[in-house]
């Protein structure tokens, strides 16, 4: 993964040399001592924890912390196809992206989840608006928690994922699901896709197993505004 600091701006130096007590001038903060400007240096810091808290408040994992399309692999023809395709759904050419396994591969290992983390870090840093990564066996345990708690929470709990701006539900069907479980997530799709939101849809499971699990009204929803991508390449899991 490359450094987040090339992200950011980076000065150009007048008369820099290899002393220490060389005299720079950088075009954003002016004339200083020293091989670069310390300044631009704490800018970058700050821009980077920033950046780095952003993902984690979005529910990424550190591992998919700020990474982009350079960093995904585009070896094989249906590797370079899901990546064409997640540059299509940020630019607004679809609602939901379905990936996929299919039903001769299930698709584990294939970069699924690191598709998802960069769509969602990209579309950070292209608008400014943070989206929500979740499991779906996390969003269903928070739903269950809060009935069981009855804390009154469960509808603040489900319209946040409703009205975020980009939403992805990975690991579908990761876990059998019960028919309330299939319902919530359900619910929760459909009214995304009624109010125009973009949502990433992720599973090592084929189209059929992925319909079997959803409403029928969702799948309908799904066929109209949707596109679907098969990961069905060996896992890159300790590739090196």
């Amino acid at each position: 993964m490359k450094s987040i600091s090339s992200q950011f701006r980076i000065p150009e130096i007048a008369g820099a040399d290899a002393s220490p007590a060389a005299k720079i001038q950088c075009v954003y903060h002016g004339w200083q001592y020293g091989e670069q400007c310390e300044m631009c240096e704490l800018e970058r810091e700050r821009a980077e924890r920033s950046m780095f808290a952003k993902c984690e408040s979005m529910g990424l994992a550190p591992r998919y912390h700020c990474i982009r399309f350079d960093d995904y692999r585009t070896e094989l023809p249906g590797q370079a196809k899901a990546v064409e395709a997640a540059r299509k759904f940020i630019a607004g050419d679809y609602h939901v992206l379905v990936l996929r396994g299919s039903d001769r591969s299930e698709g584990y290992g294939t970069g699924k989840t690191m598709l998802s983390a960069i769509i969602l870090y990209e579309r950070l840093i292209e608008s400014g608006s943070a989206g929500i990564y979740s499991t779906a066996d996390r969003l269903i345990a928070e739903l269950k928690d809060s009935i069981e708690a009855k804390s009154g929470e469960t509808q603040r709990i489900k319209d946040r994922y409703i009205k975020v701006g980009l939403l992805v539900i990975d690991e579908l069907l990761a876990d059998p699901m019960s028919g309330w479980a299939g319902k919530q997530i359900s619910d929760i799709i459909a009214e995304r896709i009624d109010y125009g939101r973009q949502t990433i849809i992720a599973s090592n499971r084929d189209a059929k197993k992925i319909a079997g699990a959803l409403h029928p009204r969702t799948m309908d929803r799904l066929q109209a505004c949707s596109v679907g991508v098969v990961f069905d390449w060996p896992s890159e899991r300790g590739a090196a």
